[in-house]
């Protein structure tokens, strides 16, 4: 079995069981975000599961309670780490019913990161759409850093996302220099990328860490010719969320759909600590949830 799919309420959703992240998310056929058929034809980090550290580390090295480590250089220019390592991870199914599936794994100590964890994702359909709730606990007998993302790519409809609006809740941004961060934030209008109030992409380029959200659930909001879709994210848990209009895909996947990435703490968070990094105590458990909720244009829907 390679992937799990939930419905009802006029939503279907597969959940991949290599790497635990959701393969593609409709309502009422219509594709709300892209989706793949094989997990290694996937483009981008589709719908990855960006844990225990979503965005780049710096050279791949980190300090954490006096001690250096040095993790795996996987992105792919082989100068940094990305995106953590469960994405690869064969998870298993927990729980599944008609709207419901949990979907579980524990790893193992792996370079760069010695610690043990069991993570738990809970994808769940309402009358409103997708809720996806994370837990994960502390096997290790040590303290842990931990932080999780999520890569799907939506759409709404049109070919391209500059046909598209969008409305982003957050007020600032990361500064980045070659997709890693100064540790200078900036407010979103001097950085150009200002969508508090809806507006068209356009030929905007998007690749930015967004922070400091607006509202104790912030709605980034994405609207084009088929289809109203609202991501959702609960602020305690994940307090930044990443925006990529994808112009560095291969080409026919340039700019046709837009990664909004809830994540718990800002890129290189691990060098960051005070941008959201959990610390968890040998046994802690954190969870946090996030979701998806998306109308027709005929207005059926959420």
């Amino acid at each position: 079995m390679k992937s799990i799919s939930i419905s009802g309420f006029g939503y279907k959703a597969d959940v991949s069981l290599r790497g635990g992240g959701l393969q593609g998310l409709w309502l009422h056929g219509h594709p709300i975000t892209t989706s793949y058929v094989d997990f290694d034809s996937r483009i981008g980090a589709e719908g990855d599961i960006l844990a225990p550290f979503p965005g780049r580390i710096n050279h791949g090295c980190y300090q954490f309670d006096g001690k250096d480590y040095s993790l795996t250089l996987n992105e792919r220019s082989g100068v940094h780490a990305i995106h953590g390592f469960v994405r690869t991870l064969q998870w298993d199914v927990v729980t599944q019913s008609n709207t419901e599936v949990v979907v579980g794994v524990q790893t193992d100590p792996v370079v760069g990161y010695p610690f043990a964890l069991r993570l738990q994702l809970k994808y769940t359909i309402t009358e409103t759409g997708l809720e996806v709730t994370a837990t994960v606990e502390n096997l290790s007998q040590e303290c842990a850093p931990f932080a999780i993302g999520f890569h799907s790519y939506f759409v709404a409809g049109d070919d391209f996302v500059d046909t598209c609006s969008l409305t982003v809740p957050f007020d600032r941004v990361l500064e980045f220099e070659e997709l890693i961060p100064t540790g200078t934030i900036l407010d979103v209008a001097a950085a150009g990328v200002d969508f508090r109030r809806s507006r068209l992409i356009g030929l905007q380029v998007i690749d930015n860490c967004f922070v400091s959200p607006l509202g104790t659930k912030p709605v980034v909001c994405l609207t084009g010719k088929d289809l109203k879709v609202e991501v959702w994210m609960d602020v305690d848990a994940y307090p930044n969320c990443v925006l990529f209009t994808g112009d560095t895909l291969v080409e026919g996947r340039k700019r046709r759909a837009l990664a909004i990435e809830p994540m718990s703490c800002a890129s290189d968070g691990f060098n960051h600590p005070e941008w959201g990094l959990t610390r968890l105590s040998p046994g802690d458990v954190w969870g946090g949830t996030w979701g998806v909720r998306a109308t027709t244009l005929d207005g059926l829907g959420s």
